[in-house]
This record gives C-alpha cells, sequence and structure tokens, in this order.
C-alpha cells in the first residue's frame, strides 16, 4: 500500500497491526464464464476450503455458492448495466467453529471477472451484539415507562390519600377547638371567687387539673392546624420583614418566662438590616418556639444566647445552599443538658421527644421543632442543630435575604 509523503513522493504505507488482524482479505480470478483462473493464497481459507479447490477452470459457482441466485445481475455487469455485486456479511457455517461473514464483491476485470473476499466475522459479530444491546435497551424502556405510570399512579393516590388525612386533621382540630374552650371557660369560671364561694382544695384540685389540661389539649389542637398550615410550598403572607426587630420583638414577650426559669437572655444584632421576605408571624412562632424550647431544658442559671450576623461563608449541606442568594443567620445557643449523638438525626421529626425530657415530666408535645423546620423551609431556608451532652446545644437557621429597609 503506499501513499503520499510530506515531500510529495510516494512511499510504503503499512496500517497497524491492530487494523492487519481485522483486515483479512483474498481474491479470485475468473474468465468470462466465470472460470477460475487465478487466486490468492488467502482465497481457499476465507471459503473454507482446501487450496486444490481453487483449481484452474473449476467453476467459481462450485467453489462460492452464495453467487448462486444472482445470475441476473452477474449478466448485467457483463453487460455494463451495473457496475458490481455486492454481497454482504454472507454467514458460512462451520462445523464445530464459529461463523464466518464474508463481504463478496464481484467486479469486471476484463476479459473476465475479480472475486473480492474480506472477512468481516468480527464487525459483524459487534453489529450483533449492538443490536441485541439495543432491543435490550429498548424493553428496559419500556419497562421503565411502564413502571414510572405506575408510579405516577401511585403517587397521585398517595397525594389524594394525604390531602383526605390533611383535610380531616383540619376539621377534627377545628371541631374540637369549640368544646375545649368552652370547657376551659367553665373551669376559669368555677375557680373566679369573685362569682362563685371559694372551693374546698378537694374540689379545686380537680378543677384546676381540668383547666390546665384543657389547656395543654387546646395548645396541641393550635399546634396541629399551625403543622397544616406550614405544609404549604410558600407563605401565606408575603410581606418584608426586618429580622433584627423580629428577633427583639419574640425575645421581649418571653421576658416573663426566662424570669420564671431564672435564665440569662442575651442578644447580639445584626450590623447591617437584614431583611427577608416572608410571613412575619410565622417566623415569630419559629424563633419563639426555639427560643422556648431553651428557656424549657436549660434549667437555672443557665443562659441562652442568640445572635443574627452574615456568615463569613456558607457551610456544606445537602442539598446546598443556592451560592446566588445572600444568606444571613441566627443562631439561638444554650448551655443545657445537650441532646444525645443516637437522638440528633431524629430531633425534627413530629412527636419525638427524648427519654431524658418524657423522664423528666416536662409538658410538650414534640411538635415545636417539627414547626420550626417547616417554617424556615417555607421561607426558603434551613435550620441545621449541633449540640454535645452537658455543654449544650445550638441552632442555626439559615434565611435569604434581601438588600433593603423593611416597611
Amino acid at each position: 500500500m503506499l501513499k503520499y509523503s510530506t515531500d510529495k513522493t510516494l512511499v510504503p504505507f503499512f496500517p497497524p497491526p491492530e487494523e492487519l488482524s481485522l483486515l483479512i482479505m483474498g481474491y479470485i480470478l475468473c474468465d468470462a464464464d466465470l472460470k477460475i483462473e487465478g487466486a490468492s493464497k488467502s482465497a481457499a481459507p476465507l471459503l473454507d476450503l482446501p487450496p486444490e479447490a481453487l483449481q484452474k477452470g473449476q467453476s467459481l459457482f462450485k467453489v462460492c455458492l452464495p453467487l448462486v441466485g444472482n445470475e441476473a445481475q452477474i449478466e448485467a455487469i457483463r453487460a455494463g448495466q451495473l457496475e458490481h455485486l455486492l454481497l454482504e456479511q454472507v454467514n458460512l457455517e462451520r462445523q464445530g467453529a464459529k461463523s464466518r461473514y464474508l463481504n463478496l464483491c464481484l467486479l469486471l476485470q476484463p476479459p473476465g471477472f475479480i472475486l473480492l473476499l474480506s472477512d468481516v466475522s468480527q464487525a459483524s459479530l459487534q453489529q450483533q451484539q449492538v443490536c441485541q444491546q439495543h432491543n435490550e435497551l429498548l424493553l428496559l424502556h419500556e419497562k421503565l415507562v411502564l413502571q414510572n405510570d405506575q408510579l405516577q399512579s401511585l403517587n397521585r393516590e398517595l397525594g389524594e390519600l394525604s390531602q383526605r388525612k390533611s383535610d380531616m386533621l383540619a376539621i377534627a382540630t377545628h371541631d374540637l377547638r369549640s368544646p375545649l374552650s368552652g370547657i376551659i371557660a367553665y373551669a376559669d369560671l368555677l375557680l373566679d371567687e369573685s362569682i362563685f364561694d371559694p372551693l374546698t382544695p378537694d374540689q379545686r384540685l380537680p378543677i384546676e387539673s381540668i383547666q390546665r389540661q384543657g389547656k395543654n389539649m387546646l395548645d396541641l389542637v393550635d399546634t396541629l392546624l399551625d403543622l397544616r398550615r406550614l405544609d404549604s410550598s410558600e407563605p401565606q403572607h408575603q410581606n418584608t420583614i426586618n429580622l433584627d426587630m423580629l428577633v427583639q420583638w419574640v425575645i421581649r414577650s418571653l421576658q416573663d418566662q426566662a424570669k420564671l426559669a431564672e435564665v440569662t437572655v442575651t442578644y447580639q444584632g445584626a450590623e447591617q438590616p437584614f431583611v427577608v421576605l416572608g410571613d412575619s408571624e410565622v417566623l415569630q412562632q419559629a424563633v419563639g418556639n426555639l427560643l422556648s424550647n431553651g428557656l424549657k431544658y436549660t434549667g437555672r442559671g443557665g443562659e441562652i444566647r442568640l445572635r443574627l450576623f452574615v456568615p463569613p461563608a456558607l457551610p456544606d449541606l445537602l442539598p446546598p445552599l443556592d451560592p446566588t442568594l445572600t444568606w444571613g443567620c441566627l443562631t439561638v445557643t444554650d448551655n443545657g443538658p445537650g441532646i444525645a449523638p443516637d437522638d440528633m438525626p431524629h430531633i425534627f421529626e413530629p412527636f419525638f421527644r427524648t427519654k431524658e425530657v418524657r423522664l423528666s415530666g416536662l409538658p410538650g408535645s414534640g411538635l415545636g421543632l417539627t414547626i420550626v423546620q417547616k417554617a424556615i423551609h417555607q421561607h426558603g431556608g434551613r435550620v441545621i442543630a449541633q449540640s454535645q451532652l452537658k455543654e449544650g446545644t445550638t441552632f442555626t437557621i439559615f434565611l435569604p435575604y434581601v438588600n433593603q429597609e423593611a416597611e
């Protein structure tokens, strides 16, 4: 094989060895009547014949059976009406051996013909494998489409069931609210000594228990209603909120509870206006729940520190915080008993309460942190917790804020 070098002279060109291994070819020369005149050494092995089978004068049709039935095309080649006859991927089955695939090309070579043989077994097998893999992928695609349809149907059913559950919960909690309020009001009325005669200790004790348990139930009903309201993807009300002022308001509203618990609350505000977009009532409840939890569990003489600031770098979270937004942080840190490592993955789950809290007898529904997480997620933010036993707990809220003063 020849090719031009850079100086335009003809030089021998040899394909790389890996190409030569694939380049298995041969030829047979015939006269005008397709009688063999000569053949290359590789021709007989390609046709799986002994060398003596390609003797001069032998009919080409006898040694190359795939040509039988193509006499009309051969006559067209002889008459100049057809350039060549090409038979692709002819399967030569051999006993006890792998099938061989040949490409046969018959050309006019005056005064006779030349039959070119090329072994394409490897390429043919690869093509068959590709076709098989393609068919398997098609079947897999059909199965995936079917499974996807089934999953979508199940998701629709689950969505409908979830909506029904939510509606039933809303109806039940709403219907419970009125009778509970009535029970509490009657208990308050019975305990009011300006209206009725003073009660004996034996009379007062069960009525105070009814009053206390009724208020606990009413708080639970209100909390469940809050959870349902937070199931929506966006806040019901969208206003610009100065988070610094909101945090200060929450601290003031819980001052009496802090004094009663004998816990010191300190706050370090942001150095710049921190304005977020959302529902102020929902965010007040989220911050209030964190501060109220700290007051409940820190213990007398403890301390809770709140800090509002812009983080120097975003933490590695999954999923990550959007780096195109401007993020602010609110941390609520206490020096209470802390949370056990085994409990940390579950603290935001509904109704979860640690073993220590349950044994302490402190009241609570286990929904406070669930409300915090849902409220912050509803505002496009994230809340994380870090804790060590006997050293305290820190809750960090990340919220995207807008660069403008709150209205």
